[in-house]
């Protein structure tokens, strides 16, 4: 059975939450109005192609309305975190040509990590149904890796994180469901995803140098980032060894 008990979420927490996913809906139609007002039609990127026409006008824009294109970038990332919608990969690109990598990278890091525990949080509340009617075996399957790693959870969930067999905004939605902690959650995802970001953000601010989205991360890139999962599952294995040795002693 799913359940949604102690993720952390309460009422009072909950109705605060419900205050800032307000008022990140309200930045975003804010943002987008102003630069409408002042004639910069902006068309957030769907794809790689649209990106690269995107890059013409962000100097532009950025030049004239730096303020409300970043607070437009910022309530559109956690939005689209938060609702699950499909090309955070995209915008991790884009935030390294909006602000450069030294800015770029750290806030996208954070970003993330915002509009991961966003979903997190409205899935505690709203998920069961929707994991019920559209992934019920992939939640049973893993509601029973979490209850495997239950002991070492963190390292797992990092380890998720850098290889995401399972997709990011799947696995944003089924934690709550599975009673993982929010700052066990949160922590996951800032250091997991770190390798990714740093990559796409890397990857927007030599945007110029690119001729499609696969140039970001390549053969060699993926490898890295199995490298660094194998390290992130090193301290359970270490663990689990100690706790055998500790049983067969008793």
């Amino acid at each position: 059975q799913v359940s949604t008990q102690s993720t952390g979420v309460g009422t009072v927490a909950f109705y605060l939450y419900a205050v800032f996913l307000s008022s990140q809906i309200f930045v975003f139609f804010y943002s987008f109005a102003v630069l409408k007002e002042n004639n910069q039609e902006v068309n957030l990127p769907r794809n790689y192609e649209e990106l690269k026409e995107f890059n013409k006008y962000i100097d532009r824009i950025a030049e004239e309305n730096y303020v409300v294109l970043c607070l437009l970038f910022c309530s559109f990332f956690i939005l689209k975190q938060t609702f699950s919608i499909p090309g955070s990969g995209l915008l991790n690109v884009l935030g390294g040509r909006i602000f450069g990598f030294w800015i770029g990278f750290p806030l996208v890091c954070i970003l993330t990590t915002v509009g991961a525990s966003s979903c997190f949080i409205l899935s505690s509340k709203f998920g069961n149904l929707l994991v019920k009617k559209f992934g019920f075996r992939t939640f049973k399957r893993f509601s029973k890796k979490i209850s495997e790693h239950r002991n070492d959870l963190l390292y797992y969930l990092i380890f998720l994180r850098i290889v995401p067999f399972t997709p990011n905004w799947l696995l944003n939605m089924m934690s709550p469901l599975v009673n993982i902690p929010l700052h066990y959650f949160a922590t996951s995802v800032f250091i997991g995803l770190m390798p990714y970001n740093f990559l796409c953000v890397r990857g927007g601010s030599l945007i110029s140098q690119l001729s499609s989205y696969h140039d970001v991360i390549d053969s060699g890139t993926l490898l890295q980032l199995l490298l660094l999962a194998v390290l992130a599952l090193i301290p359970v294995f270490l663990k689990r060894r100690t706790m055998g040795e500790k049983k067969k002693k008793l």
